[in-house]
């Protein structure tokens, strides 16, 4: 029998990483917006809470940032409590290579039903 590879997939990073989630994603809430200097420079970046203990923190990116501002705005205080969607995007690129990463998008109904049938004609 071979290797479980299951338990060699995630990251032992302090902050979700893409192999962390999956592309199809978790739902959670989010629970507060910290900061913390992030890597050898120590950078200040915000950092997302969930409300999920399963789920690692995660450091806020440009895009992240922006996605949530256009989906609860500019305060980080009314982002708390809401729900969104972490996960695996492969085609996020970086440094002119796609290298995959973590992305935030709004829920759907689709995310919290799997039976939910978007096909169903009007």
């Amino acid at each position: 029998m071979g290797l479980n590879m299951a338990e060699y997939g995630k990251s032992d990073s302090k902050y979700i990483t893409k192999d962390d989630v999956p592309m199809n994603g978790v739902v959670t809430k989010i629970q507060g917006i910290t900061t913390d200097n992030i890597g050898q420079e120590q950078e200040l970046k915000a950092i997302m809470v969930f409300a999920d203990p399963k789920l690692k923190d995660l450091a806020l990116n440009k895009t992240n940032i922006n996605v949530c501002r256009a989906l609860f705005g500019d305060d980080s205080d009314a982002w708390i409590g809401k729900e969104i969607v972490v996960y695996h995007d492969p085609t996020v690129g970086y440094g002119g290579k796609i290298i995959g990463g973590v992305r935030l998008r709004m829920v759907m109904p689709s995310d919290k039903d799997p039976d939910f049938d978007d096909d169903i004609p009007l």
